[in-house]
């Protein structure tokens, strides 16, 4: 079951995609002249095995594992990427004019350059290897092997290297049926035609059965997993908000596998002294267990780990926390604002950094449910997404819900710094200026502006310029930092001027194009959010999160999913589309540090 959301505008997905550094591979055919720019054509086959890794970790999250174009980035945003394990796209696809689609991007699909523009950009080695694997998705290793058997007799005169990586397969069966190449059988059938295609193409690339199994992370070295006699897992209860045990209540200790389905759920009683033990018997070392329990109407659980063989006793305590309704502790270390241009609409992304200061877990005030959120008057597409501290990836926040003031996040924030990470984006009307009131709900240290260099001045209570700042395309925006705004109960901003440049949004758009400007203005787009996303990027990481932190707020996240589905707040699929969102971020910063066992 999937949750697709409807992202509000073009810039508005791009936004809220690029602030995290996820890098969206549509790769759209082109017709055969489109070259690539500054990719020499490869000099030895390319190795499809070879770029596993880096497809897993650049492409998959849109195109899926296999090239099925089912990855929860893409589902989850609305998009419709490339079907590279469509039997017909190897038909239509040109190496060349992949590789230019790579390089150059293709803002009109939403995926940015990675060509030398880019802060990453991919080797030549890594392109190439790149669109091997991507026609391996594409092309049946049955194919190859037909096309292979039909030419047993024969010694084809197949073109040279630099035919093949400039031409699409339809252009070189075309061309074949002209008599080139290979003798036609006239009793081949189309499907026989284009195996002996295949196989011709596969001389050119070292193929890899990208259907036999999920493409590699790059991460082989995890251990054999082991089967352990006997495991044995104990530890106790504690308040941390009095320090007192807990002595009352059930325990279950669950167990996942290394991609996090449940294999393990049993239960037992908390005893005298708040403590707790389960044995199991022929268990697999590779499991990955936690001990949760449910106080005060809000789970908890222990840390995360693994059986050591040699010792196959787990230390598993679990702290919980009172609840409470005082706003006292609750700060926002941050709110970092992120502005841009569209015709007639002052398009903002704001990332809030969220403390809770004290032992408790926060549930709300009296009658409001939650951590309440304002917005300046006259907000209008409204939406929210929560990030980790380890800014790798957003999830949709449907826990944050409308109130008579605002909005109100009704997920129970647990203590420490930076608990809760909240994204919202938000449009407001922009005529040659605005004088903007942002009310804040707790106290405020800091506050950051960013906005592209468009003729606009800023203005507004402690405001000071923290410099320009030029992309590695050539755009620059200016930045703005305001320490005035500690304790305040708004933050005001005041622009003034009308944009010298814009992003397209409607008829009237500012910046007089031409037919080749279309690429300059995504590509501007870009860069401004690329230049966001690592300034809000290097803002965020210096708070010094720590990996532990993070997987602990990821499992407090899906323990608080889990209540709320239990309780009716969630329907299915919005439940399943979240925890599996959930896992796969616990999956990425997995294992986490040891614990230590001297504390």
């Amino acid at each position: 079951m999937m949750l697709t959301r409807s992202l509000r505008t073009f810039s508005g997905i791009l936004i809220a995609v690029l602030l995290v550094f996820l890098a969206i591979f549509l790769l759209t055919p082109h017709s055969n002249n489109v070259y690539a720019q500054d990719a020499p054509l490869p000099a030895t086959p390319p190795d499809a095995a070879a770029a596993q890794a880096v497809y897993a970790q650049r492409c998959a999250l849109c195109h899926g594992d296999t090239g099925a174009a089912d990855g929860q980035q893409a589902l989850d945003a609305g998009l419709a990427p490339t079907i590279f394990a469509d039997p017909d796209y190897r038909l239509t696809a040109a190496p060349t004019a992949m590789a230019s689609a790579i390089l150059n991007g293709n803002m009109a699909a939403l995926m940015p350059p990675f060509g030398p523009g880019s802060s990453d950009p991919l080797s030549d080695t890594e392109l190439w290897d790149l669109i091997a694997l991507i026609y391996s998705f594409s092309t049946p290793a049955e194919s190859i092997a037909l096309g292979e058997s039909l030419l047993a007799e024969q010694q084809p005169d197949w073109p040279d290297f630099e035919y093949w990586y400039t031409n699409s397969n339809e252009a070189v069966l075309i061309a074949m049926e002209t008599g080139e190449f290979v003798e036609l059988d006239p009793n081949w059938t189309d499907e026989e035609k284009l195996a002996v295609v295949d196989y011709g193409r596969s001389l050119t690339y070292t193929y890899v059965d990208a259907g036999a199994g999920t493409p590699a992370t790059g991460d082989e070295s995890a251990a054999p997993s082991v089967t352990i006699p006997s495991a044995a897992f104990q530890g106790n209860v504690v308040n941390g908000t009095n320090s007192s045990l807990v002595e009352e209540g059930t325990i279950f200790l669950r167990g996942f596998t290394t991609d996090f389905v449940e294999r393990v759920t049993i239960s037992t009683t908390i005893g005298t002294n708040g403590e707790f033990e389960f044995a199991l018997e022929d268990v697999q070392s590779d499991l990955i267990f936690l001990s949760t329990v449910e106080y005060d109407g809000i789970s908890f659980n222990s840390e995360a780990m693994q059986i050591d063989p040699d010792n196959p006793t787990l230390a598993m305590p679990i702290t919980v926390f009172d609840t409470t309704t005082d706003p006292a502790a609750i700060s926002i270390d941050q709110i970092h604002i992120l502005m841009d241009f569209f015709s007639g609409v002052l398009q903002v992304s704001q990332l809030y950094v969220v403390s809770n200061n004290a032992p408790t877990v926060f549930v709300g005030e009296e009658g409001k449910n939650g951590l309440e959120i304002y917005l300046p008057e006259g907000a209008t597409n409204i939406e929210f997404q929560r990030a980790f501290g380890s800014m790798t990836n957003l999830i949709p926040a449907p826990e944050v819900i409308e109130s008579e003031n605002g909005w109100v996040d009704t997920l129970p924030m647990r203590p420490g710094q930076g608990r809760t990470n909240l994204i919202v984006n938000y449009d407001l009307p922009y005529d040659d200026g605005i004088e903007l009131s942002h009310p804040i709900a707790y106290p405020l240290t800091s506050a950051t502006l960013m906005l592209p260099e468009a003729g606009v001045d800023v203005g507004g209570g402690g405001w000071v310029s923290a410099g320009a700042q030029e992309t590695g395309m050539g755009d620059v925006f200016l930045t703005f930092a305001n320490n005035d705004v500690r304790n305040a109960s708004s933050i005001e901003i005041n622009l003034e001027g009308e944009p010298e440049r814009t992003m397209p949004g409607g008829q009237n758009n500012t910046l007089v194009r031409n037919e080749n400007n279309e690429l300059i203005i995504g590509g501007a787009m870009l860069a401004i959010t690329l230049g966001a996303a690592l300034f809000l990027g290097a803002q965020w990481r210096n708070r010094q999160y720590d990996e532990e932190e993070d997987y602990e707020a990821i499992l407090y996240e899906i323990a608080d999913l889990d209540d709320a589905y239990a309780n009716g707040e969630l329907g299915k699929k919005q439940y399943e589309s979240q925890r599996r969102r959930l896992m796969d971020e616990l999956i990425a910063i997995w294992p986490p540090d040891e614990p230590d066992e001297t504390a």
